[in-house]
């Protein structure tokens, strides 16, 4: 039995070795395990830190949001991900920004930090100005509603 624990603890040190001291945290790196196991760089608590990290897929969200003591750096991923969704679903969008209301407005909302309903009334009350003409790109509509609601 000993002898598992120590080839699991063995083989999860491996597996998150990729994090291994990113963003000057112990080999843990940032999220939830950085924080219960804080200040303790002994190998036991930097393998649980990983461990809870992995098993809780915190340590994205700390990332992409700047959270759980990871680098504020990571909102250049969500803006980036804004990006990408508007992109994918810029059809979509166009057309439930015209009536007012839709689950992928909602969703470009909530990706850019504005409350649903305050992005719906917007983009049906000035659509003409973020869809100035058929050539408008996801990235001209994006860049249309920040300027017309403010950066959050």
């Amino acid at each position: 039995m000993k002898r598992l624990v120590i080839l699991s603890i063995f083989a999860l040190s491996t597996v998150f070795a990729s994090s291994a001291f990113a963003g000057g945290y112990g080999a843990a790196g940032c999220g939830l395990g950085n924080q219960l196991f804080k200040g303790k760089n002994d190998k036991l608590s930097q393998i649980l830190g990983a461990t809870t990290n992995h098993a809780t897929l915190n340590q994205s969200f700390g990332i992409t949001t700047g959270t759980l003591d990871c680098d504020a750096t990571g909102l250049v991923v969500a803006s980036r991900e804004t990006e990408i969704y508007a992109q994918k679903n810029f059809d979509s969008i166009v057309k439930e920004m015209a009536a007012g209301n839709g689950e992928h407005l909602s969703t470009l909302a909530s990706l850019m930090g504005y409350e649903p309903a305050r992005l719906a009334s917007f983009g049906k009350d000035h659509f003409s100005k973020i869809i100035t003409s058929e050539n408008t790109s996801a990235t001209d509509m994006l860049l249309a509603i920040r300027l017309g609601l403010g950066n959050t």
